[in-house]
């Protein structure tokens, strides 16, 4: 049945054109919606943004979704090109969409309610969270529907949790996913990536079970084998974003098999463009599909703006001694910040367990005044100060990993980013593993090495480093082999056995001998990780003048591998590892 809305356009149309006239376009926005429509929609949005009392204190109404919306443009939408996506509403990562017909629906039942269920607020924050998640690009590996079924879950459980006095509309919750006996406590405490395994198990039980007696060919999802076709693969433009159907033949329920909620900004432009929308991509700024600089630029400004909302929203909830609207969202959404800050290197660790077992000692490190403080990320500033204290250096006969950071003049605070980025990726790596050792040391070094700044990052305190960040101590020179040498002869160091040397540094110094390391232990690899802004070209010279150890371009193929066999093979002889690197006999 068509919605109030969508009868009074279309009669509006029809009457004009009946006597030969041209439909007055001012009555409706650039995107097909009746601007009464988009009036209630502005209010709708001042009100969420706005700011109510809570426990004496003025807040934003919805906490971090108020904050993130205050930056978000929201559209209704009533047009064959976006009608043809999903009859719902979707987001491109920068915008949110929500089809007329839908939100005048929300918006009947929140009316019948006396105002009681808030259906077009709730599915504002519905496609807000799928922005806040970076859905549009986040799970591009998995099955799309698998996908937007567990982000959904997670979503529909997250708000319920975090906003429990809202009363949700039969529009959203009969169809939807997430309203089950229990589904709220079950997928809340889930993460988005354990959802999709969930459902991709079932998935694959379900069309074992289902396949006809000797049809095993075809694999899972792709349509054959007996599969079920509504659990088949997605085609490749994507379930309900259009894929050959038309508008009237999706599903426009809440949750149906079409409800798709992401679509690339690249993508919809092009859509856009193609269905001759040019005048509208202009009114809502949408960049040209062929614009990879415009469309870079608008996703990172709203990357930018995303990160900020959650900054505030956390600041806002620790001065509310967690009295926060959404609190159970804002907590997600800065775990999941945190998680973003992960190295370019992929790290594979396999030690021994015999490492957990190792007896263990503490020394108590004083650290100097302060110097030039480096936060881990732009967007730690309004986390918590800068870190100032001694810390606590376990000291055992352990397997460690030692860290070592180039803070020479010539590596600019970005450099040192990525060298801290790469030691927080190692640890996390690290903590995924039950018989992996637990320490992982962190020195600065230019000329020297900095011994009253080594870290041990452990479980206690990785994410107060990364949240804090750490004391920039030198802006030296450079001298690889002569700051290695003096680490490994450290009081921290000496009585342990170091595993391995990662060495980040822009590589800007002769490439240190192996004789003249003074390092006996064979076990002991070196790695040099080179920064990126040295450039390949600057990491395979230094590679060619190297003769022991290996050379890894940090990017994002790169890998270090710390597993027993690669240590084996570090452990040859110096000569035996250059001839292997000129591909030659050893």
């Amino acid at each position: 049945m068509e919605s109030q809305a969508a009868q009074a356009l279309s009669d509006h149309r029809a009457a004009i054109e009946e006597i030969g006239g041209e439909v007055d376009e001012t009555q409706f926005t650039s995107l097909g919606a009746p601007y009464d429509m988009d009036d209630h929609l502005y209010a709708t949005r001042s009100w969420m943004t706005d700011y109510a009392m809570y426990n004496g204190r003025k807040l934003p109404r919805f906490g971090l979704l108020s904050h993130m919306l205050i930056s978000t443009p929201v559209h209704l939408y009533d047009n064959p090109v976006m009608n043809n996506i999903t009859k719902t509403g979707f987001t491109d990562g920068v915008n949110i969409f929500i089809n007329v017909d839908f939100y005048d629906k929300l918006l009947q039942e929140e009316q019948a309610s006396n105002g009681s269920m808030k259906g077009p607020v709730l599915m504002i924050m519905h496609e807000m969270m799928h922005k806040m998640c970076r859905h549009v690009s986040r799970h591009a590996k998995y099955n799309r529907r698998v996908a937007n079924l567990a982000e959904d879950l997670s979503i529909n459980t997250r708000l319920q949790k975090a906003y429990p006095d809202m009363k949700w509309p039969l529009t959203l919750s009969e169809t939807g996913v997430g309203f089950g006996t229990g589904e709220k406590e079950k997928y809340a405490a889930m993460s988005e990536e354990a959802i999709i395994l969930e459902l991709l198990g079932q998935r694959k039980k379900k069309l074992k079970e289902i396949k006809p007696p000797g049809k095993d060919k075809g694999q899972p999802g792709d349509g054959s084998g007996g599969g079920d076709p509504d659990d088949a693969e997605p085609s490749e433009m994507g379930a309900g974003q259009g894929g050959g159907e038309e508008a009237d033949d999706l599903d426009d329920r809440f949750g149906g098999k079409d409800d798709e909620h992401t679509i690339s900004q690249e993508e919809l432009a092009q859509r856009m463009k193609d269905g001759g929308m040019e005048e509208s991509m202009k009114r809502i700024s949408m960049p040209d599909p062929g614009d990879k600089e415009a469309l870079d630029r608008a996703q990172k400004n709203a990357d930018l703006q995303r990160v900020d909302a959650i900054n505030r929203a956390v600041q806002e909830m620790e001065e509310s001694k967690g009295q926060y609207p959404g609190a159970d969202i804002v907590s997600y959404c800065a775990d999941m910040l945190r998680a973003e800050a992960k190295g370019k290197l992929r790290w594979r660790l396999e030690f021994r367990a015999a490492v957990m077992n190792a007896r263990r000692e503490s020394v108590f490190v004083e650290d100097d005044d302060p110097a030039d403080i480096f936060h881990v990320d732009d967007v730690t500033e309004i986390l918590g100060d800068p870190l100032y204290m001694g810390t606590y250096i376990q000291r055992s006969k352990a397997s460690v990993v030692l860290f070592m950071i180039d803070v020479s003049g010539s590596m600019g605070n970005p450099d040192v980013r990525v060298a801290l980025t790469e030691a927080f990726a190692l640890k996390r790596a690290a903590n995924n593993f039950t018989d992996t050792a637990s320490e992982v040391l962190v020195l600065q070094c230019d000329t020297h090495v900095k011994e009253n700044h080594l870290i041990e990052l452990n479980e206690g305190n990785v994410e107060k480093f990364f949240k804090q960040g750490i004391q920039r101590v030198a802006m030296g020179g450079t001298d690889l082999g002569g700051s290695l040498r003096e680490a490994m002869k450290l009081r921290q160091v000496r009585d342990k056995e170091v595993r391995a040397v990662i060495f980040v540094t822009d590589s800007y110094d002769a490439a240190p001998k192996w004789k003249d390391l003074g390092i006996k232990d064979r076990k002991t690899a070196i790695i040099y990780a080179i920064v990126p802004s040295a450039g390949i070209d600057r990491a395979e010279a230094f590679s060619r003048e190297l003769d022991h150890g290996r050379v890894v371009y940090i990017d994002d193929q790169a890998e270090v591998d710390l597993t027993e066999n690669f240590m084996k093979t570090m452990a040859q002889s110096p000569k035996a590892q250059s001839a292997k690197r000129r591909g030659a006999r050893p």
